[in-house]
């Protein structure tokens, strides 16, 4: 959700949405992390709530807007679980949760050879807020519990 202007001194927002991105399939959990070490790194925040998919469905393709409340100048859904998406730069253990693992596992090894990937060519920048060798060597070392 990004702050666009004011009306009557109010607050206007515009809800930015990920559509088609899957939480639970490992290549959209290596492009968060990476997204999030973008906005992170320019000093914005970013968190994430879980919706029902079928209502962000119908607003990712326009066919419902959502509920404003101009009162408390918020989006008015019914939210789930919160997650911290910086976690999923620095934590293997919060980037693979609730990964699907698929077959033999392999789900969570392409997550994590995802993540060192994206890390190696500069998509998953980890400097400002932590230390790049002792994170990049977490997700080496991490190991998949069968």
């Amino acid at each position: 959700m990004e702050e666009v202007g004011c009306i009557n001194e109010r607050p206007i927002h515009r809800l930015h949405i990920l559509g088609g991105w899957v939480h639970s399939y490992w290549k959209c959990r290596g492009y968060y992390a990476a997204c999030t070490s973008i906005i992170m790194n320019n000093d914005i925040r970013g968190f994430g709530k879980t919706i029902e998919v079928e209502l962000l469905t119908h607003i990712a393709n326009g066919t419902r807007l959502p509920a404003y409340n101009f009162d408390d100048s918020l989006f008015d859904f019914t939210l789930g679980e919160s997650w911290l998406a910086d976690d999923f730069i620095d934590n293997p253990e919060c980037y693979l949760q609730g990964i699907s693992p698929e077959t033999d596992n392999f789900g969570l090894h392409a997550a994590i050879d995802l993540w060192l990937n994206l890390e190696e060519q500069g998509h998953l920048i980890v400097t400002k807020y932590s230390n790049p060798d002792y994170v990049r060597a977490l997700f080496h070392k991490f190991e998949v519990r069968e």
